[in-house]
């Protein structure tokens, strides 16, 4: 399964509910073998990070607004996703409903976790509210799989709006942390502070935390983490407070925030609306004595694993109860404890996840259902494309791996097409490929011109990830060619994944084909023992350099051109938006412009016209069979 989260800020977790589930649940599937990419913000997420625990990450850029930065961004994300092979788009937060729309616009399967019932938060203006109150409408009448992630939301969605939703609670993980130190570089003792998590929003009401806790007798601090990037003004209300007993530890995320839930005295949930609460699960997981504002959400979570209090004089008079009486105090850590690991393990939520998405997914054909014999081609100026899908072109590899079949696949683009008009020795080894693919829109658009459209582009740079998971660590994979450097970046790229490395090699700029270098690398390829191998020379050196040596080479053969470049980061890659509309060319000529000017000016063009060539003679010829008849 592919899959990609849009709607956070991203992975590593740093933020809060919904960036904790990107990287706890995708995490866990990359472990069992799925595919996760997480869209991120580009404030969010360190420049240059594109993988983390296995998933790849995409950074997009999202405006500093309050209102804005979410919707925005998740826009941004679902253009860059319409270009992707996703099997689900998972989505999160009910407010990029408008993102939602487009994808389903353009026919995605998409799941949308629509959060709490966002409109009852302090923090949105009433065009703010009303914002949520409609996309809340509307995510119920739309053709997606919604996901609540409280019982509580669940039932609401269906009295108020008539739709059924899919309930999945939130996880924990279950096992303290053991101190490092971090408590004493925070000021505080092990066993010996009462804990306070949330953004720091009126509606969670850190106000009434700090306000009771004038009233409680103990020496005991009261430990404040937590930060909200538009609430200044009543952050400075909180730390106004004359009380030296609360620390303000600002946001403390990771280990450091493991090791604050593993050892605190006591923990309060103060939230008031929302769905269930990440806090709120996580401490119970970890064992905390946990104290509960009284409202509904708070009740299904916790149940009789806590206690629950209404007001600061309630939490006062709760908080000097369980300080006072130890014995009572451990039986409700025993009790949260119990009820967070039969009811939210992350691990058995991802296993009940994972049954979920895959059924929603279509079953993947079995290679059976792709038959070489049976595939059709489209002649593009000459050379004859095989009309076959993405999705396909893996299977159909996949299945020469498996089979020891070998053979050499091959994905050219506008430019191989002139090229091979030149050049009769670049031509032959084109034709001589046992699986001819189009790269790129440039193609699929000549073939729409020509009357013979193709189904789709089988993008090179797509591959190597694709065919790395097809195939998992079963089958060594070694990739040949690129940049000083690429290989070797890329192989790592691809191990982070799952996949198994049986060689990273690359030439000297200008080897020749047949020479003393050519044979060395050859046969460090040969030896190697790699079913499959990604070559990345270029053209046309890439296909001659096929052509010459696959019958020495017991493997399957990709002609992948620069995707190495592009996975080891080596080479910018275009937004896919512009690969998706058929402009990456605009990008490359920016970046390469002595390079790719001639080509845009020159030759390109020409392919154009030979394909509207190629539409007169159709006409002519279905015109001519027509007069006959």
């Amino acid at each position: 399964m592919r899959m990609a989260i849009l709607g956070t800020r991203g992975v590593p977790a740093n933020y809060g509910g919904f960036e904790t589930f990107a990287e706890k649940l995708g995490g866990r599937l990359v472990q069992r073998g799925h595919d996760i990419t997480v869209y991120s913000r580009d404030l969010s997420v360190p420049r240059g990070m594109r993988s983390y625990l296995g998933m790849r990450i995409v950074r997009l850029p999202a405006p500093q607004s309050k209102y804005f930065e979410t919707v925005i961004h998740t826009l941004f994300s679902a253009l860059h996703a319409l270009t992707q092979h996703y099997d689900i788009i998972y989505v999160c937060n009910s407010a990029n409903v408008p993102a939602v729309i487009l994808l389903r616009l353009f026919g995605k399967r998409v799941v949308l976790n629509v959060d709490g019932l966002e409109w009852k938060r302090r923090k949105w203006s009433a065009i703010g509210r009303a914002y949520y109150r409609i996309c809340a409408w509307t995510a119920s009448r739309l053709p997606v799989h919604v996901v609540t992630d409280a019982l509580v939301i669940q039932h609401y969605y269906q009295t108020a709006y008539g739709r059924y939703t899919t309930y999945f609670p939130y996880g924990t993980e279950l096992d303290p942390v053991a101190d490092d130190g971090t408590l004493a570089g925070l000021g505080l003792e092990p066993g010996r502070y009462v804990l306070y998590v949330s953004r720091l929003e009126p509606e969670n009401n850190a106000h009434v935390v700090i306000e009771a806790y004038k009233s409680v007798h103990t020496d005991l601090p009261l430990a404040i983490v937590g930060d909200a990037p538009y609430a200044s003004e009543y952050i400075a209300s909180l730390r106004a407070t004359i009380d030296p007993r609360v620390r303000f530890l600002g946001a403390v995320y990771g280990t450091g925030y493991q090791i604050l839930r593993s050892h605190a005295t006591a923990y309060v949930q103060a939230t008031e609306v929302g769905g269930t609460h990440p806090a709120l699960v996580e401490a119970m997981g970890f064992g905390n004595v946990v104290l509960a504002n009284d409202v509904p959400e708070h009740r299904e979570t916790l149940d009789d694993g806590g206690l629950y209090y209404r007001g600061a004089v309630e939490l006062a008079a709760r908080l000097q109860e369980v300080l006072d009486d130890a014995a009572f105090a451990a039986d409700l850590r025993r009790r949260a404890q119990d009820r967070a690991r039969r009811m939210y393990s992350w691990d058995a939520i991802s296993d009940t996840y994972e049954k979920w998405l895959t059924g929603l997914c279509p079953p993947m054909p079995a290679a059976a259902d792709v038959k070489e014999e049976d595939l059709s081609s489209v002649e593009i100026a000459g050379i004859p494309i095989h009309n076959v899908t993405f999705d396909e072109a893996v299977i159909l590899i996949t299945r020469w791996v498996a089979d020891g079949t070998g053979g050499t696949v091959y994905t050219p683009n506008v430019d191989d097409v002139v090229k091979a008009h030149r050049r009769a020795d670049f031509r032959n080894a084109v034709m001589g490929m046992r699986l001819r693919v189009p790269d790129g829109m440039g193609i699929i658009y000549g073939s729409r011109i020509a009357g013979s459209p193709l189904r789709g582009t089988v993008t090179g740079r797509l591959l190597p990830e694709a065919l790395a998971a097809a195939l998992g660590p079963s089958v060594g994979i070694a990739i040949f060619g690129g940049k000083p450097g690429a290989a070797e970046a890329a192989a790592k790229v691809l191990e982070s994944k799952g996949a198994r490395i049986a060689a990273a090699l690359a030439p000297e700029m200008g080897f020749a084909i047949g020479s003393d270098e050519d044979v060395r690398l050859t046969r460090r390829l040969r030896e190697s023992g790699a079913g499959i191998i990604f070559v990345c020379l270029g053209a046309p050196r890439q296909a001659l350099w096929m052509a010459y040596h696959a019958a020495e080479l017991p493997a399957v053969l990709v002609g992948v051109g620069a995707a190495v470049d592009v996975l080891a980061g080596k080479s910018p890659s275009a937004p896919a938006w512009m690969t998706r509309f058929g402009v990456e060319w605009a990008f490359r000529l920016y970046h390469e412009p002595r390079r790719l000017t001639p080509r845009y000016i020159w030759d390109d063009p020409r392919f154009f016209w030979w394909m509207l060539q190629q539409r007169a003679i159709r006409k002519s010829v279905r015109n001519d069979r027509t007069a006959r008849d």
